[in-house]
């Protein structure tokens, strides 16, 4: 890796006049960085690499490290969302699969409440006792997966759901009808699941939560994709204007406002270097 400098080390400039533009520009980053969580250590710059083509840092505030389901953010607003948002990224990249193992999925399932823990617990023991059911199972949610990512993002990007994945969640949601019964819950009446014990429950219930979700689309906030880098996660977006850009404000937000401050410096220290 290469040496790290930082940036106010900067090489001698021929002009006083020169000097002071920089420094000024300098303050300027400083007084910018400050609102946006950012410490001196992030303004430090490998001297060999270009900026624009560096890896985005993994130790910005606020960012998520987490590779697992297990502490993966929920930030969709809904089961669904959380549910495609398992891909770690979807724009500059693709991955990681936070889904590696039939587990993963049951303890995503867990941690949205669509099963509860007796169940989770009855899934893993079915699914270490048949693996060849679990593999199957797991594949045929990734497959629900993607065919719900495109379809929730083209609600996203304002476009016609492609009909591939419409069938796909067709073909889900017509197996996962006949596993609800209408039942009394308290003093009301609800959908009770009635197959428990299925490696595919997980997949039903999130097909069938993703429809109602889809068809209640003029009942509810829209969806919006992130525009953080490396991310692409889908969210209801319920902000006040109907306008937010990022997943987290805390990570993507910053994230973006920390890169777009970086290509600046970058793009100032060119300049210099061809004065």
């Amino acid at each position: 890796m290469p040496a790290l400098m930082p940036i106010h080390v900067m090489p001698q400039i021929r002009h006083r006049t020169r000097k002071i533009a920089v420094l000024r520009f300098m303050g300027r980053c400083l007084d910018t960085s400050a609102h946006c969580g950012v410490t001196l250590k992030h303004f430090f710059i490998p001297l060999q690499r270009p900026l624009a083509n560096s890896v985005p840092p993994t130790d910005l505030p606020g960012m998520d490290s987490a590779k697992t389901t297990a502490d993966m953010r929920l930030v969709g607003g809904h089961a669904c969302l959380d549910f495609v948002n398992t891909v770690d990224a979807r724009r500059e990249r693709w991955g990681p699969d936070l889904l590696q193992t039939y587990a993963d999925l049951v303890v995503w399932a867990g941690r949205v409440d669509l099963i509860e823990a007796d169940e989770g617990r009855g899934l893993l023991a079915k699914a270490s006792a048949r693996p060849a059911l679990a593999v199957a199972a797991l594949k045929r949610a990734k497959t629900l997966r993607e065919a719900l990512y495109a379809a929730l993002h083209a609600e996203a990007a304002g476009v016609i759901v492609p009909d591939d994945a419409l069938q796909t969640i067709r073909d889900a949601v017509a197996q996962a009808m006949p596993k609800r019964s209408l039942s009394n819950v308290g003093d009301r009446l609800a959908w009770q699941w009635t197959e428990r014990s299925n490696l595919n429950t997980i997949s039903w219930r999130v097909a069938f939560g993703a429809a109602e979700f889809m068809v209640a689309r003029h009942d509810r906030r829209s969806v919006r994709e992130c525009t953080g880098p490396n991310c692409g996660w889908l969210f209801i977006d319920t902000s006040r204007g109907g306008r937010r850009r990022w997943c987290s404000d805390e990570s993507c937000g910053t994230h973006t406002r920390v890169r777009r401050f970086r290509a600046k410096v970058d793009a100032a220290r060119s300049a210099i270097r061809r004065n």
